[in-house]
């Protein structure tokens, strides 16, 4: 006998019985509901949480400001990097204009940038005396 026709025959006569343990159910069901919490977070989707790729997405995360398109490449040892820059390159030449501006490729050039006289002026608040030495030190 199948499990609902049993669960029938011991419950047809005690309907009272029956809705308040549908109520329970209900209510219990209710709560878990209450309970469950949406991620959207790429990472949940990884077949690996432990990858490089995952830990990528992860750091990006904490940047949520960013909002950028960043598409990782990697490349197998017997590839020279010159090869995989060139690459990045024409990958970055592909990307349409009107749907991405601003495309960058490779790390950039910082020897144009203020960010380094910016960070020298809170140096003091941003390293300790420890770091000050492995700065001296390097």
């Amino acid at each position: 006998m199948s499990l609902f026709a049993n669960f029938y025959t011991r419950f047809h006569t005690r309907r009272g019985w029956l809705v308040l343990a549908l109520l329970l159910v209900a209510i219990v069901s209710g709560w878990n509901l209450s309970q469950l919490k949406v991620v959207d977070s790429v990472v949940a989707m990884l077949p690996d949480g432990k990858s490089r790729v995952a830990s990528d997405f992860k750091l990006l995360q904490q940047a949520p400001f960013a909002r950028k398109l960043v598409i990782h490449l990697r490349a197998t040892e017997q590839i020279a990097t010159e090869q995989l820059l060139a690459a990045t390159d024409r990958l970055r030449d592909a990307l349409p204009e009107e749907l991405y501006n601003n495309r960058l490729s490779g790390p950039g050039d910082i020897s144009h940038s203020t960010l380094p006289q910016e960070l020298g002026a809170y140096l003091p608040l941003l390293a300790n005396s420890d770091d000050l030495k492995q700065i001296t030190a390097s």
